[in-house]
Order: structure tokens, then sequence, then C-alpha cells
């Protein structure tokens, strides 16, 4: 229970939620942890006016959908007497917020968390005890306490017995899977800990596809980077430098692979000499910019930059005539300020751009 008596149903265990990869949960729970955090505090203010202030602070960071917007249009326009009611319902229901599917986030939520924490720096877990020998005892760790919608499955564990082997690989070394126990030829499954097709889309989201696939060489595919990553467990981690792919990490299915073809006579062409396929060569380059992921080309990017500086001013201006006269004329004025700025930012784009990138500076 809470200081305040508040009981808790369920405590998840952390290493489940990363196991199975499943994030949304603790986002869901996070939000509303934050939201009660707030409701505590504005119980606390005696005028109105502090309460607002935080309350559309916090909603500010959930206004993608014009949700915040909207609902301080609705408040202005209340009664005072309404606008007590407003807040009187809060206190009783809570803070309702809107988060979109993740596949139509401008910004994901585990940034806008992060914003929220360092925004609002007084929120922190917290103290859970346990009734135990007729006193209450303190938790050693605060939690992050907060509703989630949870689905009672209509099922129980009784029948299905559940067992596999710890660890990345099989007793070949390598991670491959069987189905024997589905097939009752064995008690239980002997297939190691497995990053599937559903982990892997899930680890996509938020991580280059290389450092993914450099991942699956060190922990499992290659026995000579395994024994690489080993260092960092077996010497001084302070001195750990960062791993970097030898010609002699060599991915084991490959490998078998590649035997497989040699049997009868044909050779694995790959269509590319080392451990990477390179998915940005010719013209699509990927760039980090502004928390957010652009494939496209260097000058399609470049243009980017151009219209987030440039636009805004030229649409101040008035101009008459029609579409393609306009475009005309928005193009002229880009090339004039380019020329007028830095002739070498107009030339050598490319070099510009990526200096840009790396140091989320347009200018």
């Amino acid at each position: 229970m809470l200081e305040n008596g508040r009981r808790l149903d369920v405590i998840l265990n952390s290493l489940g939620v990363i196991n199975r990869l499943n994030s949304a949960q603790l986002f869901e729970i996070s939000i509303n942890f934050i939201a009660d955090r707030i409701i505590e505090k504005m119980r606390t203010m005696k005028r109105r006016s502090d309460m607002e202030k935080i309350l559309w602070k916090f909603l500010s960071h959930f206004n993608e959908r014009g949700m915040e917007s909207a609902l301080q249009k609705y408040y202005k326009n209340l009664t005072p007497g309404e606008k007590e009611e407003f807040f009187q319902s809060i206190f009783e229901y809570g803070i309702f917020v809107n988060i979109p599917p993740i596949s139509t986030q401008e910004k994901p939520i585990f940034d806008i968390l992060n914003d929220i924490y360092k925004e609002f720096d007084w929120i922190k877990p917290y103290d859970v005890f346990i009734d135990k020998w007729g006193r209450r005892i303190k938790m050693l760790h605060p939690l992050i306490v907060g509703e989630q919608y949870i689905i009672r499955l209509k099922q129980t564990a009784k029948k299905n017995f559940s067992a596999r082997s710890t660890g990345y690989l099989s007793q070949k070394g390598l991670p491959d899977k069987s189905n024997k126990s589905k097939h009752n030829q064995q008690l239980y499954s002997t297939t190691p800990i497995k990053i599937g097709r559903d982990e892997n889309n899930n680890l996509s989201i938020g991580i280059d596809s290389f450092t993914l696939a450099k991942f699956h060489l060190f922990y499992r595919s290659s026995p000579a980077a395994r024994r690489e990553i080993e260092k960092l467990y077996t010497k001084n981690p302070l001195n750990f430098k960062k791993f970097k792919i030898k010609k002699r990490f060599k991915n084991r299915n490959v490998e078998i692979l590649s035997a497989y073809f040699k049997s009868f006579g044909r050779k694995l062409d790959a269509g590319f000499g080392g451990l990477r396929v390179d998915a940005f060569d010719g013209k699509l380059h990927e760039f980090n910019y502004k928390g957010r992921k652009y494939l496209t080309t260097y000058m399609d990017m470049r243009q980017r930059l151009l219209d987030e500086r440039w636009k805004k001013n030229f649409n101040r201006t008035c101009h008459v005539g029609t579409k393609e006269q306009i475009e005309e004329a928005y193009k002229m004025y880009t090339n004039y300020e380019k020329a007028r700025i830095s002739g070498k930012f107009a030339v050598n784009c490319g070099f510009m751009m990526d200096e840009a990138m790396r140091d989320d500076d347009d200018e």
C-alpha cells in the first residue's frame, strides 16, 4: 500500500516487461502516475490560476491532435462556477489524455515522458509499504504506481507447463529453433531464448537496423564476435572500447547456408563485400534531424532545411499569380538568400548538411 493507504492490485515484474519488449504498458502506467502526482499537487493549491497553469503545462505535451488547445478553448467559455466544477471532476475522475498510434506519432512517448520528468522535477516515485508481523514495513525501492487496463483471459496455466533453455544459443552454438515439444517428442522446449520477427520489428522502431544486425552478430550468430564481447565481462569495464566488426566475425548461419550450396556445386553470392548490406547507397541516405529520421537524398534534405528556414519569411509577403509563378518566385528567393549568406553553402551542400545533422543546427 501507499503512504496514503491506497492499496496496490498488481506489481509488474520489470524483467517480464523487458523480455517481452512490450513497453507500452510502462508508458500507460507512467502517464497515469504523472497525472496522479499532478492532481495531488493541485489539491494543495489555493488559487485556481495556479491549478490552471500546471494543468495546461502538463497537457501541452499531449497536444499532437489539438487536445490541449481544444480543452483550453472550452474551459475559457465556462463560468466561474463551471470552472470550479471542472477541477472537481478532475479530482474525482482524473486527467484524461489521448495517445495517437505509434505509426502516426510525431514524437515518441518515451521522449515525451522524459521531457515531462525534466519539467516537473518534483515528481518522484511512491514509497510503498507492506503489513507484516503486525507492523508496516517500507519496501526497499520506491515504485511508479498508476492505473492500467488489464484484460483477464479465459485460461489458466494448469495445463500449460512452460520451460525453455536460457541464453541465446543452442547446444550446437546456434540460435536455431526446435519444434519437437509441439509434436510431443520432448517434454518441454529446448529452444534457446529467441529474438524473432516480432521482437526485431519492435527493436527496429527505436534503433538503427545496422545496430540491430550488429547485436545479433555479437551475441548470437558469430562465435568469433561472441568471444570478443566476452572482454566486456572479463576485463576492466572502464577501459571498454567500442566493438568494431572485423573480417573474421563470420555469421555462422551464413556459413552453414554456404556449405549447403557448396555441396551441390553452387555459391552463395550476397551481392556485397562484407557483413553489412548498405541500404542507403546511391542517392538515398538516412538523416537524424530534430528527433526524426528521414530516408531521402542530400538534395531533398537540403531543400527541407531551406524551406524550414525561409518559407515563413517568404509567406509573410504577398504574392499574386499562378501556383507555378509563386513556386518560381520562392525558388528565386531561396537562391538569392543562399547566395547572399554563403556561396559555399550553395555549392558544397553535402558537407554542410552533414554538419547540420550532427549539431542539430540547420543554420
